[in-house]
């Protein structure tokens, strides 16, 4: 797997220079110097696979380590540790195989630390032995939180195309040195270069292929070139960017279906051509400042998303990716199709403040409400969109009932999507997909989904959680609860009890409330607007449920910044 080495001349320095070793010195760092191995390995081959039982711990001094979770879902984002930097130390501490695959991407110089060594490390000082223990848990409870993807500043990055020209990429990689700095090697080699492709792709860090979004073409010979030969794993990141030729208008919507190639890229962009905004979102996405928004789920105080999409416009900050769950879906979506913040809250005012809404119950053998009229509105507002066609990346969370599973949608038809999305279960009937499978709520698992952001996304990350804050529910300890047409028509009447809507989407809740800690772990801002004045079917207070989201949101915004 390794050269072995014979340890180098300034090991010594090396070693005792570690904090994560508590700066080993005198006879316990030659004790150290005596048990190390020392290893060479080239770019494109493993340390360690996942499962596989530990060996030792690493420590990288030289070049840099990739790892991965191969079990996971191909479209997460890696992570990497540059030098100095320690790993492998987790499945030493509990026993159990390797989390996460390691494979070097620049050839590596490391020092292995064996388990005997190690365990004598960790009953030596009590110091070191918290802090590895502190760092373990930490990934246990908050998988990828703390990891380092980092910001390099010698990254190496590669614009191909096989139908456009040079002269037409030109202007992204302009785009990318001017985020990325002097440091990093940028080329853009169009069809007329084809030549020059092999050279470029196989010593990149990452490959952004761009095509014309309206024009199928074979991407196979590209993606030969980065993935034969090579531990895929070692291989660059491979993006795909699909290229949209002026339109006479520039609002985003404008922009039409994309042809989708059967290949899977960590990272999807969609960019019209001479558009500076664009240019700009895709200098952020590759020095890793873009930023990301999650909007949680709650009924109608997911209006107050509108607010914050106000707020975060009026101070500067351009969202990049967005994603969220139930009403927060639904208010991301259409901030991904293109929508100013105005539009949002002129045709949500509209749609949802509909009095026949109320009115859609059903004999509830399914659901309460029938969902005839609200899917009318999935469908005015989304249509016949895929979310690949979406002008920024967006993803949504369902609970599939049938696998017991949360289930994250960044493709696939966006009206079936995000209604699954917002169907609250007891309420309107679940979301049937392609397999039969039934969807509801993806609050119910995961109201503010931070982590499904974390998992695509290394930019920071703003989260707003209109659930946070609750008006306690209660009722005279005298009443009797209401039956029937007594309850429909005594409903101002005091007390009063909550209506079967408000009981069920408190329920429903109760699992993804428990999360909330996990949730702010993950963004690195956390807004809580204060809507417990607004019932979960109060969209008739839209105005008041924007104001307040707008409101907190400049609150919070002044004390940060991306």
């Amino acid at each position: 797997m390794a050269d072995s080495l014979p340890a180098p001349s300034d090991a010594a320095q090396l070693i005792g220079s570690l904090a994560e070793l508590g700066h080993p010195s005198g006879e316990h760092l030659q004790r150290l110097l005596d048990a190390i191995d020392w290893l060479r390995i080239p770019a494109g081959r493993r340390v360690f696979s996942e499962g596989e039982p530990a060996d030792g711990m690493y420590v990288l001094f030289e070049g840099r380590v990739r790892f991965v979770v191969e079990s996971a879902p191909m479209d997460l984002t890696p992570w990497e540790l540059e030098p100095v930097g320690v790993f492998g130390e987790g499945a030493l501490l509990t026993g159990g195989g390797r989390s996460r695959t390691a494979v070097v991407v620049r050839d590596a110089l490391l020092a292995r630390i064996p388990p005997s060594l190690f365990d004598a490390v960790m009953g030596a000082s009590p110091g070191v032995a918290a802090a590895i223990a502190r760092r373990v848990a930490r990934r246990t409870v908050f998988p990828g939180a703390d990891e380092r993807r980092t910001r390099r500043t010698d990254t190496a990055v590669a614009f191909v195309s096989p139908t456009l020209t040079t002269s037409r990429l030109e202007p992204l990689r302009e785009a990318a040195a001017q985020a990325l700095g002097a440091a990093s090697d940028i080329v853009a080699i169009g069809a007329d270069r084809r030549d020059e492709m092999f050279d470029a792709v196989r010593h990149s860090d990452r490959v952004l292929i761009v095509v014309d979004s309206a024009v199928p073409v074979d991407l196979s010979s590209i993606t030969d070139l980065v993935w034969n030969g090579i531990d895929r794993l070692a291989a660059p990141t491979l993006e795909l960017v699909l290229h949209d030729s002026l339109h006479s208008s520039g609002h985003l919507d404008d922009l039409g279906t994309a042809w989708r190639p059967p290949q899977r890229f960590a990272h999807r962009l969609r960019l019209r051509e001479g558009r500076a905004a664009d240019l700009a979102r895709l200098g952020r996405h590759l020095a890793g400042r873009s930023v990301g928004l999650v909007l949680s789920g709650g009924g109608a105080r997911g209006l107050a998303h509108i607010g914050v999409l106000r707020a975060l416009a009026e101070s500067g900050i351009q969202v990049d990716t967005v994603g969220g769950s139930s009403m927060g879906a639904i208010v991301a979506g259409q901030h991904a199709m293109g929508w100013s913040w105005e539009e949002i809250y002129a045709h949500d005012r509209r749609v949802w403040d509909d009095w026949r809404l109320r009115w859609e119950i059903t004999l509830p053998t399914v659901s309460l409400f029938s969902g005839r009229r609200s899917g009318k509105v999935f469908e005015e507002t989304f249509g016949d969109r895929w979310i690949e066609d979406f002008a920024l990346p967006f993803f949504c969370t369902s609970v599939d009932l049938s696998t017991f599973r949360l289930a994250i949608h960044r493709e696939g038809p966006a009206t079936q999507w995000i209604r699954a999305s917002a169907s609250a279960p007891g309420l309107w009937p679940p979301v049937v997909d392609g397999a039969g499978h039934l969807h509801i709520d993806g609050g119910q698992l995961n109201n503010v989904p931070t982590d499904v952001m974390r998992d695509c996304h290394d930019g920071p990350i703003i989260a707003v959680d209109v659930f946070a804050t609750q008006a306690v529910m209660t009722v005279d300890t005298e009443a009797t609860p209401p039956i029937g047409f007594r309850h429909l028509f005594g409903r101002r009447s005091h007390p009063r009890y909550p209506s079967i809507a408000e009981t069920f989407n408190r329920c429903a809740l109760l699992g993804s409330l428990q999360h909330q800690e996990s949730a702010r772990h993950y963004a690195d801002l956390y807004i809580t607007p204060d809507l417990s004045e607004i019932s979960f079917r109060g969209f008739d207070r839209i105005e008041t449920a924007a104001e307040i989201g707008y409101r907190a949101t400049l609150e919070a915004l002044a004390t940060w910044h991306p």
